[in-house]
């Protein structure tokens, strides 16, 4: 039953996310700034920490499952984000051994994850073509120049 209840609240997430953009402001949707939620990452990371044991791998299948219904609804390249959610769960799997299951490093965690699947998501799209960003032309924060 437990099963059917995170497969739901995956694909309510999964839906809401593409829902997302259409909810902000049209000023901070249209400046300099590129902003794709991730919720269903974040709910895989959130099954990592606290659902899976050391010998199971709930979210990786999840994340392989839903990644692949988020290239196939969303992008033109089927795979990306199936690999990348995959990918970053059993990295994830094997880090969360580390730390202790509490609020603050479920929180370290997940910022990792997300940065870490952003950036697998730009090198995959810069190996196969898709994306014209450098490295030199990603946005950033000024208040890290003063």
């Amino acid at each position: 039953m437990r099963r059917y209840i995170i497969a739901g609240l995956l694909l309510i997430l999964l839906v809401m996310q593409g829902m997302a953009m259409s909810l902000l402001p049209a000023n901070l949707v249209y400046s300099d700034l590129l902003i794709t939620p991730h919720w269903v990452l974040c709910l895989v990371i959130i099954i990592a920490i606290f659902y899976d044991r050391d010998d199971t791998y709930h979210a990786i299948w999840y994340g392989m499952i839903f990644g692949l219904l988020i290239d196939v609804a969303y992008t033109g390249v089927l795979g990306v984000y199936m690999a990348t959610y995959a990918t970053t769960a059993y990295i994830l799997h094997g880090i969360k051994k580390m730390f202790h299951a509490n609020f603050i490093a479920a929180s370290l965690l997940a910022i990792l994850s997300v940065a870490m699947a952003d950036t697998m998501l730009y090198i995959i799209y810069s190996f196969v073509q898709v994306t014209t960003f450098t490295w030199g032309d990603m946005p950033h924060c000024g208040c890290f120049l003063q």
